[in-house]
């Protein structure tokens, strides 16, 4: 963004034609490498495989080409002269239209560089087509940061201070933009929107309105060492906590559980240290523990075959 500002701001001093479109295109495409590299350097953490390069390749040339095709106009004609913001003179549209207009033109520009993105993630992610909606959601806050920045400065504004406010602006858009596709992410894996719902209502201080019937478990993956989050209904009694898998044949979560194994549970708005395991037919903790859950649950169905996970807490030092 500090790039593009610098490029923006010198083009409308120089006269419209080839210079002032190539000091344009050159700031678009630093934006653009500069945010593929970047996203590329926190997904590879997800999906592991992922080509940086291909990544970036393929942002630079849907976001910073994106961005210099939308800017060429004004590169080119006279009207650039005239600087942007106030400058322009005139009431502009209600402050809600340029508002929606901004976020709308987030969402297409972000659901377009999604779908090039996609195809990236192809066969590294259960569901990488879901990046499409995440990273459409994530530019549509991040494009009216980067609109209010960008229609703030008049032609008035001296080039050191235009700059500096293309560098807050890319920094506060950034910000929200990874926040949000961040929180979004888990969807790829396979996690459902509503699932990340309850998870940030149980993780915030609102945990109350859901924490007496639910709670976030945090299991680490056996083969792919993913940390995987996601809420459960439990029972408690005690320091025992027993969780019954829903869908069993279609969830493979517990699968890792299979032995006892290191997990944490976020517990009326606590995380606690524990450790979990599925409870085999030969156990004799299984009758226990499914008599626990329906005492708790008395109109589930719990069959037979159906899984039992039970997590014990580790006891607080005193």
């Amino acid at each position: 963004m500090t790039a593009s500002s610098f490029a923006a701001v010198t083009a409308s001093r120089l006269e419209p034609g080839l210079l002032a479109l190539l000091l344009v295109v050159g700031g678009g495409l630093v934006e653009g490498l500069a945010l593929g590299l970047l996203q590329a350097s926190v997904m590879a953490a997800w999906a592991p495989g992922l080509s940086r390069a291909r990544w970036a390749i393929v942002t630079v040339l849907v976001a910073g080409l994106g961005w210099a095709a939308a800017s060429a106009p004004s590169a080119l004609s006279a009207t650039s002269a005239s600087g942007s913001g106030s400058a322009s003179g005139g009431d502009g549209p209600p402050l809600l239209i340029i508002i929606a207009g901004a976020l709308a033109l987030g969402a297409v520009m972000g659901a377009v560089l999604g779908l090039g993105q996609a195809l990236v993630l192809r066969k590294l992610l259960p569901h990488p087509w879901r990046w499409i909606g995440v990273s459409s959601i994530g530019w549509a806050p991040a494009m009216l940061v980067i609109f209010v920045g960008a229609t703030a400065p008049d032609g008035s504004w001296p080039l050191w201070v235009v700059v500096i406010l293309g560098a807050a602006t890319g920094l506060v858009a950034g910000a929200v933009l990874g926040a949000v596709t961040g929180a979004l992410f888990p969807l790829l894996d396979g996690s459902t929107l509503a699932n990340e719902v309850v998870m940030f209502v149980l993780k915030s201080p609102a945990h109350r309105l859901l924490d007496r019937s639910l709670a976030v478990l945090r299991v680490r993956g056996i083969l792919s060492g993913k940390v995987l989050e996601f809420p459960v209904q439990c029972a408690q009694a005690g320091d025992d906590v027993v969780v019954v898998p829903g869908n069993p044949s279609r969830k493979t979560w517990w699968h890792n559980l299979r032995h006892p194994a290191y997990v944490e549970l976020l517990l009326r708005g606590e995380w606690r240290q524990a450790s979990a395991t599925v409870l085999g037919d030969g156990d004799q903790r299984r009758d226990g523990a499914r008599s626990t859950y329906l005492a708790r649950w008395p109109k589930a169905v719990v069959a037979v075959e159906n899984p039992l996970v039970l997590v014990q807490l580790n006891r607080r030092h005193r």
